[in-house]
């Protein structure tokens, strides 16, 4: 008699007049395994005749489609089931909120963009934000613009149902520039700069969900010629399309 069924490891109990025999046999794909009675050892027959089973002799006729279904079914439900990912691409926008940077006053707004690719425990991406502050100093107004572009690079942990847990390191440059009267006054279009990063994600429907987010984010700023550190942390709140 011979059975097709998925490769893994499956516990085989011939059953006979006077006994049983059961062992555990290892399925691999593309080879042809085959069980013989001398494989298997001698097992307690007790349990077997408590639950009804027939020892007048071994398999009588081939399995049907259903009980080779059946068996395909047991076995995936006896392994460990791998980590869960219902989608590989995203597409992320976000609005993201914190205090001005370099001890200037007030709050500093921005728009991320960004784009995800998942694996079961890992994800790779990019994210490009753009970000502004507006200050007056001496009754003057001006705006301080910053841009960044950031390879990222992290680990993905389901929390609670479908709410998964992210966190990801990135490394970038970003451009920081002070603009008066519309005019580029001076800035670093180059300083280089790295962050960290946490954020949940919840599904909102088949593609969709939102997330919320939290960074921090060191840059080493050219300042009178020497670059020097500035850490900056900011907070944020997006959806994704994913696919």
């Amino acid at each position: 008699m011979a059975l097709s069924l998925p490769a893994g490891r499956y516990r085989v109990t011939h059953l006979e007049r006077g006994g049983a025999f059961a062992g555990e046999v290892e399925l691999v794909v593309g080879r042809t395994t085959q069980v013989t009675r001398s494989a298997l050892v001698e097992a307690v027959a007790a349990e077997l005749h408590e639950r009804g089973a027939d020892l007048e002799g071994g398999f009588s006729a081939p399995f049907t489609s259903e009980v080779v279904t059946a068996l395909a079914v047991g076995y995936q439900s006896g392994r460990e089931p791998p980590a869960a990912i219902d989608w590989t691409h995203a597409l992320g926008l976000s609005w993201g909120v914190g205090p001005a940077p370099f001890g200037l006053p007030g709050l500093e707004q921005g728009l991320a963009l960004s784009y995800r690719r998942a694996w079961p425990r890992w994800l790779a991406g990019a994210r490009l934000d753009a970000r502004t502050a507006s200050f007056r100093v001496a009754e003057e107004s001006l705006a301080l613009r910053r841009v960044g572009l950031m390879a990222q690079l992290g680990l993905r942990l389901r929390v609670a149902g479908a709410l998964w847990l992210e966190g990801a390191g990135a490394l970038g440059l970003r451009a920081v520039f002070r603009e008066r009267g519309g005019s580029v006054t001076s800035g670093d279009f180059t300083a280089p700069a790295a962050q960290a990063a946490l954020s949940l994600e919840h599904p909102l429907g088949a593609h969709l969900s939102a997330f919320l987010d939290a960074r921090v984010e060191l840059a080493l700023v050219a300042v009178d010629g020497r670059r020097q550190p500035f850490v900056e942390p900011s907070a944020g709140l997006g959806v994704s399309w994913r696919l």
